[in-house]
């Protein structure tokens, strides 16, 4: 279990070492998802994708505080979690698919066709391939013995709390330009912003009474990544000549659907009362 980030009293560790302890378990988590099975089965795809981004909003955090983190560590968690990325966009498309046809026998059977046989090469295959997951495993685990063994530069609370509110505040930026256009890019831009404070957030409340405003945020995140989730899937359909009307339509409903719900739930957490 990874360590409590919360604790109090006069023998409390500090937060920049027990958000390390964290970042260091996440990074076994990720390490075991992406070699620690003969294939990448969509479940470890996803949770290593998520985990890297967990490790990544953790390293800027600390970064953010003042405290010294190993040098190139979160472009190497960016790289690893590119590598995945074709993996995880079919997946999704399969599972945006089933949301979108919720009777099977609807569903354009010409793409799915195409995504299952595309998911069945990336994911029944060493890809990325063996010795590539093995030097990945080396990476990661060194990282994790840098974070745990070396003496290095810590932040105090209050600096890593005003990074936390550094990280708000890009969140705030990225919403008031929506204003001038909301393209999918600039929702994806805030989903990113949105994740981020979410899983910092967490670091920093871990163990305490749940925050509503972090639940608003998740609830915002997860409606913005349905929206991307539609975005991608109408890119990837067009891109094998799938793209029917009808597909098409119900890819547009839904993303101004998410839309709807993701502006009522961003103006509550990054609005001007923010």
């Amino acid at each position: 279990m990874c360590p409590d980030a919360s604790q109090s009293g006069p023998h409390a560790r500090r937060l920049s070492a027990s958000i390390s302890d964290e970042i260091a378990c996440h990074l076994r988590t990720a390490r075991d998802a992406l070699c620690g099975h003969p294939h990448l089965e969509e479940a470890a795809v996803h949770t290593a994708r998520k985990t890297l981004k967990k490790i990544r909003a953790g390293l800027r955090l600390l970064e953010d505080a003042g405290a010294e983190v190993p040098a190139g560590s979160t472009a190497l968690c960016r790289d690893v979690g590119r590598v995945l990325s074709e993996l995880r966009d079919t997946d999704v498309c399969l599972q945006t698919l089933a949301r979108l046809y919720p009777a099977p026998e609807e569903a354009p059977d010409g793409l799915v066709t195409k995504l299952k046989t595309r998911r069945a090469e990336l994911h029944e295959t060493d890809t990325p391939g063996s010795d590539a997951r093995q030097a990945i495993a080396m990476d990661l685990e060194g990282l994790e013995r840098i974070l745990l063994g070396v003496h290095r530069k810590k932040a105090r609370d209050k600096p890593i709390k005003k990074a936390l509110e550094k990280t708000r505040a890009i969140g705030r930026k990225r919403y008031s330009k929506l204003g001038d256009s909301p393209s999918p890019e600039r929702f994806h831009d805030l989903r990113k912003a949105a994740k981020r404070e979410l899983y910092q957030g967490r670091y920093l409340l871990r163990g305490a009474a749940p925050d509503k405003r972090m639940e608003t945020v998740h609830r915002l995140t997860e409606h913005l990544g349905l929206q991307q989730d539609l975005v991608v899937l109408g890119q990837v359909a067009e891109a094998l000549d799938e793209l029917s009307a009808d597909l098409a339509d119900r890819i547009d409903n839904g993303i101004r659907a998410e839309k709807e719900k993701a502006m009522t739930l961003a103006k509550k957490v990054y609005g001007k009362r923010h």
